[in-house]
């Protein structure tokens, strides 16, 4: 009984510093992308702005950098979309819509 005991509880802390290491790198991760999205925010808002005052090619250079910075965010794409409908570039407006 003793060395079941014994052997159940060697089982138990390898399961919690397993489980502890598996959190530990979700974290990190966590961390990782949290600093991407803000850079992705900080681009976004600039080109917002530059697009609100007709300056497009600076809004363009943003949206394009947010992009970069993060592939998954809608807004870089529906922001530099409706920046190639100002430039009147309708067909590279819609493949950014529809992405």
């Amino acid at each position: 009984m003793k060395f079941r005991c014994n052997w159940l509880l060697f089982i138990l802390a390898a399961l919690l510093i397993t489980v502890g290491c598996v959190l530990n790198s979700i974290t990190e991760k966590i961390n990782t992308d949290k600093n991407a999205d803000i850079n992705t925010i900080d681009w976004c808002q600039i080109g917002r702005q530059a697009l609100m005052d007709n300056r497009l090619d600076k809004a363009l250079d943003a949206y394009n950098k947010a992009i970069e910075s993060n592939s998954k965010t809608a807004e870089a794409y529906n922001g530099r979309g409706a920046t190639y409908v100002k430039l009147g570039n309708s067909n590279q407006a819609i493949a950014d819509y529809n992405k």
